[in-house]
């Protein structure tokens, strides 16, 4: 989303054509504005003005792009007879033209034949200059403006406030953004970014596999704000950047086959994960760059309008949005008047006007300006405005986030002087030239930072050093909100809401002023109930949609019907029209025309009706024919507290006038409900002066307000809807902004009695029931907890696939009732609403009796930190919490200090550490010594491994000497702190779910954090290819057993021929990408493992993990067995749990889908290369039968057939001796009780995740992998 510019400033463009002569009257003091000054005073060009003889001033006048001929070609337009560029018909006609003659205008200025143009008119309506320049500047379009509409802020409201939440923020090393963080109540729209496109069966896929956890997690927090909408989001900036998606949303919109899969895969997405709609962001149509086609202009439209017919058969789940850029050069290729028709609204991203692209653009230059300038985002609208698109339809754009320069000098800060560089890059962001919003505050915190508000471009610009950034906070958000509401648009956006504080700073400033006219939180208001019987009451909210008026030519909303004409004098009509709509839901009213009486209009509706409308066509008097209606309950209340006062002497109307109670005047008009023409006041033909604002009488509309019925937010409107073709753009369109009705129409108010039309009066319907509900939503929360703690089950490890009954008949159906709810409460955690606040008490009420430590609070405060929260959600942070009860909440509230902790490592208990992933001996207890003292990741430090040669002891059956040695040498590969910070590896790193508690050894994949040590890690490891070459040679496979599958090698070709190091592979192509493409067997072999340029078959895994794969994977001792017993001796239990719980993790990282994929592409390229090896050898040396693929399968099956053996046996003894060893004790205290719990836990999962699929590892590769 966040946009990158092309950056052609096309309003910079100034071309402008100068006739041969122009009588200037220069002279040397008074030099020619165009061409060479002649001695005679004239301007031109050509030798009669800019020869030496004849010139007196500009004599190196070139022309437009240089003095043009038959060789000195024009770079724009064709170079006339004249030596002059230009375009059309003086300068590229076959009498005129002397070079570059099928040079073309952008457009048609008027009276140009077709082969001078490209196009008869520009893009988005845009001015054509006299020379078929295309433009928006003055030089373009001379004195005619763009309309912009117009409205009171104080009466239009928001409709929407729109946020974008990005999968990836949850995944961010710090800074990392949840959805539970989103505030309630803020937002009227989240949409998801993103989710992708496959290319090849075009159906929805999740952009990561981590997001799908998110999708609901966000779909969920709909049921604590009903009135949020929360749609996912396709596409982006990155989907459309070279690579297998680029040209996806051509191919889709170019296709109704590709098309009706989509739709298809799409309703399944969105129901699948309760998402109300979609928002395209199509990065861009058109532009080849971007992978677009010429084609897409005219498709892109055909594809929108096949969506929205798509989405309306979802039922309800058929929002529908476009992203739109505020550039020219991308905007000029989206068709809105076409793309308008189908969608809801569009996101208009009014931001990234600014940034590094600017520098080296000869229309904007290396020049500091802010990337939300208000003065640009106002040009940039103009755009949309020359077109068919309801202001109420556009979204503005706002950041959450900052571009940042580092100047050229300290000593010019302003915006208009130099940038050298992007700024510098922040620790969470990452990314040079962004800082998000949570960062500068952080920022602000810590530096002498100097602050000022640049008012004309509504943004505070901030300094510091060499650094300059602008963004928004609560005070430009006002001052966008309120030209937002001015401008009468729909709403406004946020890219993004992830990058808010952890408080949700920005999004309260946004809430303050956003004045959303439709925001309240959900239909709920709770209120203490009975604490007798604990009967929660609530007051719920119903609204009443009323029937409304559409604008000319529109068509009822999806949940509306036409009203059928009843009147007697019904008849079709085939023009364009407003049409009444109502509601689809509840009761149908009667409605037609009356008082028609053969023309001679009465405008009075029948004595069970009143008016809604009027009309005067077919009238020959001057009065009206009147809409009116009966009946429709709710439908139409509102327009039952009005009425209309007198005509047509409107002047002489008051209110009250026939029912007493409607007093009240909302408004009046010269045209009344439409046609009711009210006398005329003024006589412009007696009067001088200009006209004033109404020449007619204006008729009052009288109106009765209502608790729980009323008409709020209203005003007059001209600029909604669409004007008739041939009519002036001053034409005053009468459609109401989405939302709101029409209560009145005024044709005769000056504006529009001059340029045709009629503006209308239009309001925000507000109007529902409050009924108190009754639920034992408490008492049964209670019932559960109390009957759950008596006996207090858990469901196996793989719950959370969803909830049984919310029946108590059991502990496990309690278990349920009580997941469900606490639920809730954990996705509530920083604002509970009022069920929510019951249920903690209760909680605190009855767990606490048997649980001290287990009060709630704490636990809520802990939450955010919690990785199982944060990664899984509360759902699954409930099952855990009330799993581990006492634990959890003694880990939270730390009141023991005696509790087991397992945060420390191995190496810091008692040395028992290898060097690296590739020790010689697995066994060692000594220390290994690493290349850093800092420890701090935060850095992305040195740790180990380079390229030196690794011995390998061959054994050598039946040869002598019996043991021959092998010199290996790994590929080159970068420790954790050299990879470029761009490289995906950062986010491939994987550390302890949580780090400190001892009975969980889950992993999680996340970005590298702060804090912890972790090692570039050869999943298949270095270590292991030493087995397996002398397993080639001994026959002897890592698990003692007889090879089988192949015939051992003679040790003398590793060791004296060195045939691992021969150039017998040139001309083999490499089998990975990126990898080596050496002739030696040895560096292409060792290159599969991973390297510095086949980085794709690295991760990063946290120091102490790594080591003790180092020991699993090759069915080493998992920790010295008389140490274990030492520390059990000393009753020291936490280090030998820290040592089992670390070699559970092993297994769990094995089989984690990012590491699965790639050992399976790993066993495969170290088979390709071996058996391109083996066919080498046996051509090179024909005494050999050498099938070192077979070996290498044999010894991959057998490696992880065995290694969950002796790991798993090992594990369950010293779990039992432990287990004994603590229930020996005399004293029954917390921290014993608390070491069983742990063990009891580690033990199960031992039997759940010990354990590896061999088939699926050594021979689940299928193709070649995408990269990240």
């Amino acid at each position: 989303m966040m946009l990158l510019l092309k950056a052609t400033a096309f309003w910079c463009i100034c071309v402008q054509l100068w006739a041969v002569v122009s009588a200037q009257g220069c002279s040397a003091t008074n030099p020619c504005a165009t061409g060479c000054c002649s001695k005679y005073g004239y301007c031109g060009i050509g030798d009669d003005f800019c020869s030496a003889e004849n010139c007196v001033d500009t004599c190196d006048y070139q022309g437009i792009t240089g003095q043009c001929d038959e060789n000195n070609h024009c770079e724009i337009g064709c170079c006339s007879k004249f030596g002059v560029c230009g375009l059309g018909p003086d300068y590229c006609g076959e009498e005129n033209c002397v070079s570059t003659c099928d040079q073309k205008g952008e457009c048609n200025p008027g009276d140009w034949d077709s082969q001078y143009f490209s196009s008869d008119k520009c893009p988005l309506n845009v001015c054509c200059s006299e020379y078929g320049f295309c433009g928006t500047t003055e030089e373009f379009c001379g004195t005619k403006k763009v309309k912009r509409p117009s409205c009171d802020a104080d009466i239009v409201g928001l409709k929407r406030v729109i946020g974008y939440y990005e999968g990836w923020a949850s995944r961010r090393a710090c800074n990392d953004y949840w959805p539970e963080m989103i505030p309630l109540n803020v937002y009227s729209h989240i949409n998801f970014a993103f989710a992708s496109i496959d290319p090849e069966t075009f159906e929805i896929v999740p952009a990561d596999s981590r997001d799908v956890n998110l999708y609901t997690r966000l779909t969920d927090m709909k049921d604590d704000d009903p009135g949020l909408t929360v749609n996912i989001a396709l596409g982006g900036w990155s989907f459309n950047d070279p690579g297998s998606t680029a040209t996806t949303f051509s191919s889709l919109a170019a296709s109704e086959t590709n098309q009706k899969a989509f739709f298809k895969s799409l309703t399944s997405f969105l129901a699948t994960y309760n998402f109300d709609g979609v928002d395209i962001d199509w990065e861009y149509p058109v532009d080849t760059d971007r992978g677009g086609s010429t084609d897409d202009f005219k498709n892109f439209p055909k594809f929108i309008a096949n969506l929205k017919s798509a989405l309306k058969g979802t039922a309800g789940r058929d929002h529908l949005s476009l992203t739109l850029p505020a550039s020219y050069w991308y905007l000029q290729h989206f068709d809105l008047d076409e793309l308008a028709k189908h969608v809801d609204y569009f996101n208009f991203m009014s931001y990234d006007l600014h940034g590094l692209w600017d520098r080296g653009n000869k229309w904007t230059g290396a020049y500091l300006d802010s990337h939300t300038n208000l003065t640009e985002i106002t040009n940039a609208l103009d755009l949309i405005w020359r077109n068919k698109v309801q202001p109420s339809q556009v979204v503005l754009g706002l950041a959450f986030y900052a571009r940042t320069f580092t100047v050229d000098s300290r000593s010019c800060m302003d915006p208009g002087c130099t940038f050298a560089s992007t700024g510098n890059p922040g620790d969470c962001s990452a990314t040079s030239g962004i800082l998000m919003n949570s960062e500068i505050d952080e920022l602000v915190d810590r530096k002498d930072v100097i602050e000022k508000l640049d008012d004309a471009a509504a943004v505070e610009i901030l300094t510091w050093d060499n650094q300059w950034l602008t963004y928004d906070d609560a005070e430009t958000f006002s001052l966008k909100v309120k030209f937002a509401l001015e401008e009468c648009l729909g709403g406004v956006m946020v890219w993004a809401i992830s990058h808010d504080t952890e408080d949700g700073k920005y999004a309260s400033a946004l809430d303050t002023v956003s004045s959303r006219t439709n925001k309240y939180l959900g239909a709920k208001v709770v209120e203490n109930g009975d604490s007798e019987d604990e009967m929660l009451t609530w007051t719920e909210k119903t609204y009443h949609p009323q029937c409304k008026w559409t604008g000319c030519g529109e068509v009822c909303p999806s949940d509306y019907y036409v009203v059928e004409r009843m009147d007697s004098d019904k008849h079709e009509s085939h023009e364009a029209h407003h049409t009444f709509c109502c509601p689809i839901d509840g009761p149908h009213p009667t409605c037609g025309w009356y008082d028609f009486n053969n023309g001679g209009c009465g405008g009075a509706c029948p004595g069970d009706m009143f008016e809604v409308g009027s009309l005067k066509d077919h009238c020959h008097s001057d009065g009206y024919q009147a809409a009116c209606c009966k009946g429709g309950g709710d439908s139409l209340a509102l327009y039952r507290t009005t009425e209309w006062s007198r005509w047509p002497e409107c002047a002489k109307g008051e209110c009250p006038w026939a029912d007493s109670s409607i007093d009240e005047i909302l408004t009046a008009s010269s045209s009344g409900s439409g046609a009711a023409y009210c006398e005329l006041e003024y006589n412009m033909f007696t009067n001088d002066g200009p006209l004033p604002d109404h020449m007619w009488a204006s008729r009052k509309i009288c109106y009765k307000k209502e608790d729980k019925k009323s008409l709020t937010h209203c005003g007059w409107y001209s600029t909604e809807g669409y004007i008739p073709s041939g009519r002036d753009e001053d034409y005053c369109k009468s459609s109401c902004p989405d939302g709101k009705i029409r209560m009145a129409m005024d044709g005769l108010q000056t504006t529009c009695w001059q340029k045709g039309g009629a503006r209308s009066y239009c309001c925000n319907p507000d109007y529902y029931e409050e009924n108190v509900v009754e639920d034992e939503a408490i008492s049964k929360f209670r019932t559960a907890l109390i009957r759950w703690l008596q006996s207090p089950v858990c469901p196996a490890s793989d719950y959370m696939t969803g909830l049984l009954s919310r029946s108590i008949d059991t502990p496990l159906d309690a278990f349920n009732t009580i997941v469900e709810d606490l639920t809730i409460v954990f996705r509530q955690r920083s604002h509970p609403q009022a069920l929510a606040r019951e249920w903690i008490t209760v909680w605190n009420e009855e767990a606490t009796k048997k649980h001290p430590n287990a009060t709630m609070k704490p636990a809520l405060d802990f939450l955010p930190s919690w990785n199982v929260y944060k990664t899984d959600g509360p759902r699954a942070a409930v099952v855990v919490f009330l799993c581990k009860l006492d634990y959890l909440s003694t880990l939270i509230t730390d009141e023991d200090k005696s509790l087991p902790r397992c945060g420390g490592s191995l190496c810091d208990y008692d040395l028992d550490c290898p060097p690296n992933d590739d020790i010689d001996n697995p066994a060692s207890d000594t220390k290994g010594v690493e290349e850093s003292e800092s420890g701090n990741i935060d850095a992305r430090d040195h740790l180990w491994g380079k390229r030196e040669e690794r011995e390998v002891i061959l054994t050598c059956p039946g040869q002598s000497p019996a043991q021959q040695t092998l010199r290996l040498s790994p590929a080159e590969f970068k420790s954790t702190s050299e990879w470029d910070e761009r490289n995906h590896v950062y986010d491939r790193a994987f550390d302890f779910k949580v780090i400190g508690d001892c009975s969980d050894p889950s992993i999680e994949q996340h970005s590298v954090p702060t804090g912890r040590w972790f090692h570039t890690e050869h999943i298949i490891e270095i270590q292991l290819m030493k087995k397996f070459f002398n397993a080639t040679t001994s026959g002897i496979l890592l698990s003692g057993a007889q090879a089988r599958r192949y015939i051992p090698v003679p040790c003398h070709y590793y060791t004296k021929e060195k045939v691992l190091r021969q150039h017998i592979l040139g001309g083999v192509r490499p089998v990975a990408v990126g990898g080596e493409d050496s002739a030696q067997p040895e560096l292409r072999i060792m290159d599969s493992l991973g390297s510095t340029t086949n980085s794709e078959q690295f991760v990063l895994l946290e120091k102490d993990i790594n080591n003790m794969k180092s020991r699993v994977m090759v069915g080493g001792t998992i920790r010295d067995e008389d140490k274990m017993q030492d520390d059990l001796d000393n009753r020291i239990y936490t280090t030998p749990l820290i040592a089992i719980r670390t070699a559970i993790a092993v297994f769990t990282y094995l089989q984690h889908e990012t590491v699965t994929e790639r050992i399976q592409r790993i066993i495969h390229d170290v088979g390709e290369n071996l058996d391109a090896t083996s066919d080498a050898w046996q051509k090179a040396y024909a005494d050999v039968d050498v099938d070192l693929m077979a070996a290498w399968y044999e010894f991959m099956e057998d490696l992880f057939e065995y290694i969950p053996t002796p790991a798993k046996t090992y594990m369950k003894k010293w779990l039992q001796k432990i287990s004994d060893a603590v229930a020996s004790q005399e004293e029954d205290n917390t921290y014993i009780q608390f070491i069983l719990e742990i063990c009891a836990a580690l033990e199960e999962r031992v039997e759940e995740v010990v354990k590896l699929d061999t088939d699926r590892l050594v021979y689940g590769y299928t193709d070649a992998m995408d990269v990240d």
